[in-house]
């Protein structure tokens, strides 16, 4: 490992990659001008050293290249700055060495930019290579489009990399209009030159580059605390990516498979393996993200990647693709972790193929016995809820079944969720369950457990009546259930 602190210029005389598995170039406006305001800043008050942060540097000997694991934002509008510079004092000549690779001996200056992305892009999208390239081929500020009013096909919005040149640009324009004020042509053609020495020479990066890209992605999860930073899903995919190692076509099958999916879905399929898994061995509950860097440290990655996708179809297509099964499962959305119990049944229970996308049950389960469980697992959770269980008890209750089922072991039901209608009502008095904060509670466990009403739109109606406040448009008057009758 080899860490120092580092010059723009020191820096950007190297050629880097962006590996697949990193997010798409996305600085915002404000913090593109938050960098050039505290570079302009540093260099108006004269500070010796300024330094912008750290990168980390994965250094691939055997494939002569070096893969920026931390940094590469930062990295990246730094460069479309010295761009934006370039645009308007093309006599800087030493900047084109910063944007562009050279050849040490001779000078030379090759049509290859210093930092080159290999992140992959959705199939109707321009990739962050060709949108860089393309951005720093523009030879004038008069050239750059702002961003339209309107977006159209013929006035698409600005990608972040026209954006942010653009951005820097008008900062560059700014700055100029109010140096200029008195001053000859000449002064401020010598302020910028200062103003590039000054960029080049006193901006400094902690400079951490490692050989191993494991040891990488460790020095990054632990460092990673300024900049954009990378989220559990983020890791998890690079770690994936990292450990397929040389196989790209199942490293762009995953890329593809991530990037289509939602933050919000990914991060429930994420969960559910996690927790699933977890409740099975018995083993204290650990971080999202420990649980898969040690999960991916221990199992074949296509196998992980496998069970996520089995996840994900169990979730959002074997159950809600059959009528009964999404019509039962409306009894388990008040309480996440109750769904695991259904997720975790089927994920036993079945075989899936992936290149079919398709979902087979086995070993005797059938849509009937998973209806069973799910009307077991509504009663076991209501009629807790409607006995002032604390919800972390529920949950420690739900998390012995969840690790049951993931086992292949029978759940130990309570006799107490076999009751009716008629034993609820005793049961409700018997714990003095008249408080009206509970009503709610108490409806919509009288529909699951009452086996008269179990149609469709009964249910449902409960469970409007669950998210609506009907005092305020009823009159003020409240009825108990003291006593429970016919209706």
């Amino acid at each position: 490992m080899q860490i120092k602190k580092i010059q723009v210029s020191d820096l950007l005389n190297s050629n880097y990659e962006v590996p697949p598995f990193q997010r798409h170039y996305e600085w915002s406006k404000e913090a593109c001008e938050t960098l050039f305001d505290q570079i302009l800043e540093a260099f108006q008050r004269e500070e010796e050293i300024y330094f912008l942060g750290s990168v980390i540097i994965h250094d691939d000997k055997k494939n002569s290249k070096k893969e920026i694991i931390d940094g590469q934002q930062r990295m990246t509008s730094l460069l479309l700055l010295i761009k934006a510079l370039w645009l308007h004092h093309p006599d800087l000549s030493e900047l084109k060495k910063r944007l562009y690779l050279a050849d040490r001996s001779t000078g030379e200056i090759f049509d290859e930019c210093r930092i080159v992305s290999h992140v992959l892009s959705k199939s109707n999208e321009e990739s962050d290579k060709e949108e860089f390239a393309k951005i720093l081929k523009v030879s004038d500020h008069g050239a750059l489009r702002s961003e339209p009013r309107r977006k159209s096909k013929n006035h698409p919005p600005l990608n972040p990399f026209e954006r942010n040149l653009k951005v820097f640009s008008d900062k560059f324009v700014e700055w100029k209009e109010e140096f200029h004020v008195g001053k000859e042509e000449e002064k401020i053609a010598e302020e910028m030159k200062k103003f590039s020495d000054y960029l080049q020479e006193k901006v400094y990066f902690a400079y951490i580059e490692l050989d191993n890209m494991d040891n990488a992605l460790r020095m990054f999860n632990t460092l990673n605390t300024s900049g954009k930073p990378l989220g559990d899903q983020d890791i998890i995919k690079s770690t994936l990516c990292f450990k397929l190692g040389n196989n790209q076509e199942a490293v762009n099958n995953l890329l593809d498979y991530w990037s289509g999916k939602e933050g919000n879905a990914l991060g429930d399929y994420l969960s559910s393996y996690s927790h699933i898994f977890q409740y099975s061995s018995k083993n204290d509950l650990v971080s999202l993200r420990k649980f898969f860097l040690d999960e991916i440290e221990q199992k074949d990655p296509e196998e992980i990647i496998k069970n996520i996708k089995k996840i994900a179809f169990i979730t959002d297509e074997f159950i809600c693709g059959d009528a009964e099964l999404s019509h039962w499962i409306w009894a388990l959305q008040i309480f996440w972790f109750s769904r695991l119990c259904c997720i975790a049944y089927i994920f036993k229970n079945s075989d899936f193929s992936e290149d079919e996308n398709s979902l087979s049950l086995c070993n005797g389960v059938t849509i009937e016995s998973i209806i069973d469980l799910i009307q077991n697992t509504a009663r076991f959770v209501w009629r807790r809820r409607a006995a002032y269980y604390r919800d972390n008890v529920i949950q420690r209750d739900l998390a012995k079944v969840v690790g049951e089922l993931m086992r292949g072991e029978s759940p130990d039901w309570s006799d107490e969720i076999k009751g009716n209608a008629a034993s609820l009502k005793e049961y409700l008095e018997s714990h003095e369950l008249s408080k009206r904060n509970r009503q709610k509670d108490i409806l919509i466990l009288y529909n699951i457990l009452n086996p008269a009403q179990q149609e469709k739109d009964h249910l449902i109606s409960a469970w409007f009546f669950w998210g609506c406040e009907v005092e305020h448009i009823l009159p003020q008057k409240h009825e108990y259930w003291n006593s429970w009758g016919e209706n």
